[in-house]
């Protein structure tokens, strides 16, 4: 679905900065090549992981299956809640914008 208004996306700039920082950091203790693969993997892989139930309830409410959605979303509230420091920390490494 196409939106007739721009989309503005803001950056949080301290956590890109991290993310180039553990980027570099990752090139600096493999190779250049290999500590980008393994940044690129590993945070692809975290974020998959992580939003795994928020993005089958997103599914399921967009097929219009609004009582499963309710539960999957529901179940990663508890997730989040359950786990916080992953909530507050590495959930916000993860994205550079400034919403979440």
């Amino acid at each position: 679905m196409r939106h007739k208004f721009p989309v503005v996306r803001q950056i949080n700039w301290f956590t890109f900065a991290l993310q180039i920082i553990i980027l570099v950091l990752f090139m600096c203790w493999f190779d250049i090549i290999l500590g980008a693969l393994v940044y690129l993997v590993l945070s692809m892989t975290a974020r998959y992981l992580i939003t795994q139930k928020h993005r089958k309830g997103m599914k399921l409410l967009k097929r219009g299956k609004v009582d499963e959605a309710i539960v999957r979303f529901h179940e990663s509230y508890n997730y989040f809640n359950k786990h916080i420091v992953l909530n507050r920390y590495i959930g916000q490494m993860l994205s550079v914008s400034r919403i979440t």
